[in-house]
């Protein structure tokens, strides 16, 4: 697994990249699902997916990265402010590519689905094009801690 190391419940997951002194990470991650799922377990999926890379960038912000991460920042405002009207990737992608080029690298996360995803796919495609580095970071299977403090908490 390239950029992770184990871990347990007592050692918590720590990333074995540098942290930049400059700048900020982009953290690219799937969204939505074009398989033909309902409409409730396509909602349920992208909250799912929105959830697990929102900790994978709380943990990378802990660690004293800068990141800005799309989902993150845009599944609320779908939500919440679009009153759930879901919007298509290109309205997406304009906003995300205006930061996305002045970031200073990307960093893929590659959760299930991250192959299929044409966001993804096309925001490597612009990484590349605009030679801003980019750097990967395997799926992560959170689990339940099992100690009393935690229990019953997912933890990483």
């Amino acid at each position: 697994m390239s950029g992770v190391r184990k871990t347990t419940p007592d050692r918590p997951l720590e990333l074995d990249f540098p942290v930049l002194v400059d700048g900020y990470s982009y953290l690219a991650s799937p969204y939505s699902v074009k398989s033909p799922l309902s409409p409730v377990q396509a909602a349920t999926l992208r909250d799912r997916r929105y959830r697990h890379v929102c900790k994978l960038a709380a943990l990378l912000m802990r660690q004293g990265h800068k990141v800005f991460c799309p989902i993150a920042h845009s599944h609320p405002i779908e939500v919440i402010g679009m009153g759930g009207k879901i919007m298509d990737g290109d309205f997406w992608l304009e906003q995300d590519f205006a930061l996305l080029k002045h970031a200073s690298e990307l960093i893929v996360f590659k959760m299930d689905g991250w192959e299929q995803s044409s966001g993804v796919a096309r925001e490597i495609a612009f990484a590349e094009e605009n030679a801003i580095p980019i750097r990967w970071i395997e799926n992560i299977k959170w689990k339940r801690a099992r100690n009393g403090i935690n229990k019953g908490k997912k933890v990483w």
